[in-house]
This record gives structure tokens, sequence and C-alpha cells, in this order.
């Protein structure tokens, strides 16, 4: 009977340290596109590199000469058509040489990032592109901090109901019990 009970509890928390594995492998190795409101961009990353689409600027097919990509190791400057689409301090440092730009065939101009990977692995995860874009989970941030703050109002409005019902019930008994 013992032993049974071991190998549960022995599976058990091997099963709850392989979630723990896997969730921190997951956001290590985060592939979701983080679409940049208003800004007419989107990127996606792993840990040695990060892709921008431009898809808020579309370009005609060979049309590539109407865009002007111009990449610094901290920096990166992207003009098309003469409009500056993005112009900004990158989150950390990237290789220059190892990068690429060009353009789809549905116009949308790609610019990959080759990322300068830094110790240990988990600094090479960026929460934004540029370091003037909003930060990808501020809304869901904000909104959870609303209702908290809602949440708060609500009870402290319960709170306060309650206390003048008590109030008004104590009111009425010495009103009673006086006459």
């Amino acid at each position: 009977m013992a032993d049974l009970w071991s190998q549960r509890e022995c599976s058990l928390m091997h099963s709850q340290r392989c979630e723990r594995e896997l969730a921190s492998e997951k956001l290590l190795n985060d592939g979701g596109t983080n679409i940049v409101d208003g800004r007419g961009y989107s990127w996606k990353q792993t840990l040695e590199d990060i892709e921008i689409l431009f898809y808020g600027h579309p370009l005609e097919a060979g049309r590539g000469a109407e865009a002007r990509v111009v990449l610094r190791p901290n920096h990166l400057k992207v003009t098309i058509r003469g409009l500056s689409v993005f112009d900004d301090a990158l989150w950390e440092a990237v290789r220059p040489d190892e990068c690429t730009w060009t353009v789809e065939q549905d116009g949308i101009l790609r610019v990959e990032l080759q990322k300068v990977l830094l110790e240990p692995p988990e600094r090479n995860r960026w929460p934004r592109c540029g370091r003037s874009e909003p930060h990808r989970l501020e809304k869901e941030q904000f909104a959870k901090l609303e209702r908290q703050q809602e949440r708060r109002w609500r009870q402290e409005a319960e709170q306060l109901e309650r206390r003048l019902n008590n109030a008004q019930q104590d009111d009425e008994e010495d009103a009673s019990s006086a006459a």
C-alpha cells in the first residue's frame, strides 16, 4: 500500500515539475505575433532573432527602392515613401551585419534582426521591439487593474451599506425600547 501511495506522490510531483518546465519553455520560446496598435507593424521573436512586418504601408511588387532601412546595433529606422514608420531604439542590441530586409510578394516589408545573445537566456526575450512602443501586455494589465479597482469600490460600497443598515436597525431598536 505504501509503495502505491509513494508512486502516486512521485508521479504527481514529477508532473507538476514538468508543467512548470513546459511553462518556462513556452515563455522562452514565445512565437506569438505582437501587433503594435496604430503603428502599422507587427513583430515576433525567437531567442535568436526578431521578425518585423510593416503591413500598414504596403509597397508595390518590385518597388523596394521606396523603402529605406537603417540598422545600427541599438537602433532601427525604417522609411517608406519618405514617411518614417519606425525610428526607435531597440530593446537590446542586434548584429546589423547579419540582419536583412525584403519586400514580400504582397508588398509587405519584412525586416529580420539577429539578436546579440545575452546570458541568462531569459534576457533574450524582448517585451517590446522598440523602447517607445507600448508593452505587449500593457492593455491586459490596465484592464486587470481597472477590474480590481471596480471590485474594491463595490466591496467598499457593500460594507458601507451594511454599516448603514446596522446603524438604522440599532436606532430602531433603541427607539422601540425607549417607548
